[in-house]
This record gives C-alpha cells, structure tokens and sequence, in this order.
C-alpha cells in the first residue's frame, strides 16, 4: 500500500507546480512641470535684484533751486517658464501717504518720489496688475524710472530710503 501512495502524490505535486502562474501589475510612471515665475531679488531666486539710487546731492543746492528734478532707472530681471503670462504690481512703498512714495530721511523728513514704466510723463506703475510680455526661459529686464519732482529747502543731511514690494503673479 506504500507503494501506490508514494506516486500518487508525486503525481498530484507535479500538477501545482505546473499550474502555477506569475503576478503581474502595472506600473505608472509621471512628471509634472509647474509654471513658475523668477524675479530678481526673490530669496529663493538666481537673478540679480535692483536697487534705485538717485545718487548724491547738495541740501545747499536745493534751497536756491526748488525746480531740480533727480531721475535714476533700474531693470527688475524676470524668467517664466512656457506658457505663463504674468503681471507685476508695485506697493506704495514703506513710507507712503496714500499712493504717494516717499523716501525716509533724518529726524522722518520726507521726499516725494515716483517710479514709472518709461520716462517722463509714462504710466506709473502702481498697485494694480500690470500684464507683462516674457519670453519662455529668457531672462528680461523691465525697466524702472523714478523721478523726484521737487526738494523741501533744508532738507537734513543724510540717506534716504523707502522699500518698495513688487509682486509678479501668474
């Protein structure tokens, strides 16, 4: 009786063994590419920033002549990825009076600037989106204008300042 038990289940294992079948399951593979947006000055950004600088000037100067106009420019740099279309907007600034900015001085004396889209009598540029035209990957430069239209006689001897929050959204 051992006899025939011994190939009947050698018979009956050699049916699983031949039977058996191999799992498989898909495998899904993804990237995404997000729009993005750089801006010069940005802390988690490569481009380099602007600064504004109306340059040096005599107090003495400003009493005799109430008509001097200062003037500097600067390029905010921008690069967005393909396919976005970003605006930028301008705050007052740290030191405004409404939609007037000011830059600080010694003992909080004040001096009344603008900054502008071009020169002269060009839009300001201001708390509102403004659309901006970039190409996909390519550092742009938008250019900055600031005039200041007059001086106070007897202005402190000092620096100036005022930070402005630019905002590019897309």
């Amino acid at each position: 009786m051992i006899r025939f038990l011994i190939p009947a289940m050698l018979l009956a294992g050699a049916g699983l063994c031949h039977a058996q079948t191999v799992p498989t399951a898909p495998l899904q593979v993804t990237a995404s590419v997000d729009p993005v947006c750089d801006i010069g000055g940005a802390p988690d950004g490569n481009l380099p920033s602007g600064q504004g600088d109306f340059g040096r000037h005599s107090a003495l100067g400003v009493e005799f002549d109430r008509d001097i106009i200062l003037t500097m420019s600067v390029d905010l740099s921008i690069r967005c990825t393909k396919g976005v279309t970003p605006t930028i907007a301008f705050d007052y600034g740290q030191n405004a009076n409404g939609s007037q900015r000011r830059m600080r001085g010694p003992h909080s004396a004040l001096i009344p600037y603008e900054l502008r889209r071009g020169l002269a009598t060009a839009p300001l540029w201001d708390d509102r989106p403004w659309p901006v035209t970039i190409a996909a990957g390519q550092e742009q430069r938008l250019p900055v204008y600031g005039t200041v239209t007059s001086l106070q006689p007897n202005l402190p001897d000092g620096i100036y300042t005022d930070q402005v929050q630019v905002t590019l959204s897309y």
